[in-house]
Order: structure tokens, then C-alpha cells, then sequence
């Protein structure tokens, strides 16, 4: 094989049953094409972009911005791919990424970069930065992710720095994800930690444990193919401003919650106990709250006892 191909599809959307995600815009795409597809090598040297592009989700969709650009080098051999500084360069985000993941050995690295969150949402500013490496191989493949928000800010906090690390082992069998959260928002100290593994078709979120300053989000629970969860929840708030920044909005108020989730019967129910004081948000407001209530078949047809 030599030779060149020019690719061109006017409708995206026609193609998001297959991605399974909300395609939008028209790619037009250039490759000069080498190898042997009897031998199952293929390369490619491509150029070109998607004009309009869009994938459903509002703040990736907003740094895309009007046109995604492509260019670089990818080939598919050994029974995986390879690329060879394959840059994705929106308006306003970017991605490099080099390197390969065959059935035998994963090393590829993708960088990405976008250096106005406020295009991402207005209520964000500052900068975000992130590298996700592949290594293994595709029959037992791990990864490590680095994400940082740096001088940045949402809804006015200040975010000096803000990092998410983990890895994940196993992605194709029974993934294994630890991550954790560090840095600060508001001059405030923000942690946090996740171990999930999946099993089967659940996920079993051994440790979820998220506090800023004095006010934490701890649980544990598992999660089936269904979204049903089973396990428990606590909130201890002194202050809900705290966890304001996440929300995107102003959070008042003192909260001490303790939530048991259950999934007998196939149906999502919960027992919660809750205490609380001037607990505000745009969409609700209490004065003061002491309950302990049992909520059953939440995503159906709810209803509430106590």
C-alpha cells in the first residue's frame, strides 16, 4: 500500500449511535497511506480538522471551540496502534499523543493542556493541565493520570493548585483505580482519596473520602450494572461553603448526614439520618432540619417515610 486518501463526512451526529456520545460538526481528513493491510500494517501521515466539532458535554464542547485541527502520524500493526506526536488542537484545549499499546507492550502518553477554564464554564478560570500513560500491554493494560488545575479559580475561590493522581490497573479484566485529590481552595487544605475495583459488572468503591477544611464526604459502597448503590454515606459539615467550589454554586450551612443505600428488590432505596442548620442552596433553603426518614424506589417512583 502507497498511496492517498482524502476522508470526508458532513454529519458527524450520523455516527454517534456508534460512539455512543453526542457527535456534532464535518471532518475532512487527508492521510497518505503506506503498509501491507494483508500483513495487518497500516500507517498514516493525516491532516485535517472538524469544523463546528462538539461531543454532548457543554465544558469540552466550549474549549473545542469552532474548529478541532488533526495532524500527525497513527498506524495500527502488532494487533494495536501507534502514534507518532498526534496533536488535537482546538481553539482552546490541545492534546499530544505518542507512542504505541499493542497486545505485547502499552507505552503511550497523551498531554493535555487548556489554558482558559473560563471557556470551559464562566464561573471557572485559570488553567488545566493533564497526562494519561498507558503501559502493559492491551491484554493486561494499566495506567497513571496526572490532572492539575493551576492558578485558577471557581466561582471566585482561588485554586492555587489542585492536583488529581492515580493509576488504574487492569482496565480491560478487573480494573483497579486509586486516586487522590490534593491542594488547596480558598487558603483552605483540600483532600481526597478514591480505591475502587470492578468486579464483574459492579464496581466496589472500597474508599471514597473527600474534606475541605473541617468538612468531609466519606462512604463506601458498591455500585451494580443497573447505577444501583449499596453501602453507606456520611457528611460532616460544619461549614457547606466549603465544598461550594465543587458544587459551582453557594453552599451555606451546617449538614451532619448519615445515608445507608440498599438495592433490595432491584430498586434504589435509602435510610437517612440527618441534622442540620441554615442550610442553603439555589434550590433550597432550611432553617433548621432534624430527620430520619426512609426514601424507596428513588429513580422510579419515589416515596418517602418520616
Amino acid at each position: 500500500l502507497d498511496g492517498r486518501a482524502r476522508l470526508a463526512a458532513t454529519d458527524l451526529s450520523l455516527f454517534s449511535g456508534l460512539a455512543k456520545t453526542d457527535l456534532k460538526g464535518a471532518a475532512t481528513l487527508n492521510a497518505t497511506l503506506t503498509g501491507s493491510p494483508r500483513d495487518g500494517r497500516i500507517a498514516a501521515a493525516l491532516d485535517g480538522g472538524v469544523t463546528q466539532p462538539g461531543i454532548g458535554i457543554a465544558a469540552i464542547d466550549g474549549l473545542l471551540g469552532k474548529r478541532l485541527a488533526i495532524a500527525g502520524k497513527a498506524a495500527l500493526a502488532d494487533g494495536g496502534v501507534s502514534f507518532d506526536k498526534l496533536q488535537l488542537t482546538g481553539e482552546r484545549v490541545s492534546a499530544l499523543i505518542d507512542g504505541r499499546a499493542t497486545q505485547d507492550k502499552a507505552d503511550l502518553v497523551a498531554k493535555i493542556s487548556a489554558p482558559d477554564l473560563r471557556q470551559a464554564d464562566a464561573r471557572l478560570s485559570g488553567r488545566a493541565e493533564g497526562e494519561v500513560a498507558l503501559k502493559g500491554s492491551l491484554r493486561k493494560l494499566d495506567a497513571t493520570f496526572d490532572i492539575a488545575a493551576r492558578d485558577a479559580s471557581a466561582i471566585g475561590r482561588a485554586i492555587p493548585n489542585l492536583s488529581l493522581k492515580g493509576d488504574a490497573r487492569d482496565l480491560t479484566g478487573a480494573a483497579k483505580v486509586t486516586a487522590s485529590l490534593d491542594g488547596a481552595i480558598d487558603g483552605k487544605p483540600a483532600r481526597g482519596a478514591l480505591n475502587a475495583q470492578r468486579d464483574g459488572d459492579m464496581w466496589k468503591i472500597d474508599t471514597l473520602d473527600l474534606a475541605v477544611d473541617r468538612a468531609s464526604i466519606k462512604g463506601a459502597f458498591a455500585l451494580d450494572a443497573a447505577k444501583l448503590a449499596r453501602g453507606r454515606l456520611t457528611i460532616a459539615a460544619p461549614d457547606l461553603d466549603a465544598f461550594s467550589p465543587f458544587a459551582l454554586q453557594k453552599l451555606a450551612g451546617r449538614l451532619d448526614a448519615d445515608i445507608t443505600l440498599d438495592t433490595t428488590g432491584g430498586k434504589q432505596s435509602a435510610v437517612i439520618e440527618a441534622h442540620g442548620q441554615g442550610v442553603r442552596s439555589s434550590e433550597i433553603s432550611i432553617e433548621r432540619l432534624d430527620a430520619q426518614a426512609t426514601a424507596r424506589d428513588i429513580y422510579s417512583r419515589p416515596e418517602l417515610d418520616g
